[in-house]
């Protein structure tokens, strides 16, 4: 997956996984019923033994063997009482929507869902290129806050709450841009983020990634507190880091059905402003629409890799959003 948050939403580590099911399915019938038959055939040979010491010899080999068999059934009931211990310490995660995954249906879902994912990325990877080597006007260099803008490229959204919104992605991006010309890159990263985008400027931990990018901003406007933040996962629902940041975001945004519909459709029945945090159905991503097909964005593995350095957070035109993903879900920021 290019990598995706979780290996196991990559169809590779996935297709491992099933045969090592299918393996395993076929163990725990072949190995039980096989040594039943081994038992079976040494109780007859205790009925037809007249040597005590024969007897006896079978009589505990068919313990033992009784014994293992009885292990067999049990292993899958050890083997998950291991990872639920493991997990609730912390040491392992997600073995079980691995397991879940394995399936073929998933796995042809990732599959196709990884093309659509790399040819975004080379989407993205033009459009900031081509955005990078665009003269700049006169006002690019002017500072861009919370409370209001007077860069004339920044997205005007429909109310005052959305605006500061917008104008805090944009503020992170203008920092981007800034700090990547003076060699203080920032890096697409799963872990080690700091929880606010001032934390991270304080701290020089340059690292974020599409959802953290978002939270940032919410956390910049209000909506959410150092420290909380959210994601979209492979399928249809969203990962929160805890139940108050639920909380705020229920309370705060206003969570609008996609309906599956295309960028271009929702723009057409006025359903798409800008300002609005869009998660895309099936697929692992979440940006901000700033207007005009332009897109806030906090990159993705497959485009960054964890090794090359974000030139901008947006706004960008990426076409793949524009015109081929599907909308599963819209975040609103609510007026006040």
């Amino acid at each position: 997956m290019f990598l995706i948050t979780s290996p196991c939403e990559t169809s590779n580590i996935l297709k491992v996984v099933y045969f090592l099911k299918e393996l395993l399915k076929a163990a725990f019938i072949i190995i039980p019923v096989a040594l039943i038959l081994i038992i079976t055939i040494d109780f007859a040979k205790n009925v037809i033994s007249n040597n005590e010491d024969e007897m006896k010899k079978h009589t505990n080999l068919v313990i033992k063997r009784l014994i293992f068999t009885i292990f067999i059934f049990l292993v899958p009931t050890i083997v998950r009482i291991t990872f639920n211990i493991l997990e609730d310490n912390e040491i392992v995660v997600d073995y079980t929507k691995c397991i879940a995954n394995a399936n073929i249906d998933t796995i042809i879902r990732f599959e196709e869902q990884e093309v659509v994912l790399k040819e975004y990325a080379k989407e993205r990877e033009k459009e900031l290129l081509e955005k990078m080597n665009t003269p700049k006007d006169k006002y690019a260099n002017r500072t861009i806050t919370s409370e209001g803008s007077d860069n004339d490229d920044v997205p005007t959204a429909d109310n005052a709450s959305a605006q500061a919104f917008i104008n805090s992605l944009q503020k992170m991006s203008d920092t981007a841009q800034s700090d990547y010309k003076s060699g203080k890159k920032w890096y697409y990263s799963n872990s080690g983020t700091s929880g606010s985008f001032a934390s991270a400027v304080k701290n020089g931990k340059h690292k974020t990634n599409c959802a953290k990018y978002v939270s940032w901003a919410l956390v910049e406007i209000g909506v959410l507190k150092s420290g909380q933040s959210f994601y979209k996962t492979g399928g249809n629902s969203i990962k929160y880091n805890s139940s108050n940041t639920r909380k705020r975001m229920e309370k705060n945004l206003q969570y609008i059905s996609g309906g599956g519909k295309k960028v271009s459709t929702l723009k057409e029945e006025g359903k798409l402003k800008a300002g609005d945090i869009v998660l895309w159905q099936n697929i692992q991503h979440t940006n901000v629409y700033a207007g005009s097909g332009k897109w806030y964005d906090g990159g993705r593995w497959s485009a960054n890799g964890g090794k090359k350095k974000f030139k901008t957070f947006g706004p960008v035109t990426i076409s793949a959003l524009n015109n081929k993903w599907k909308v599963w879900k819209i975040l609103r920021v609510k007026k006040t």
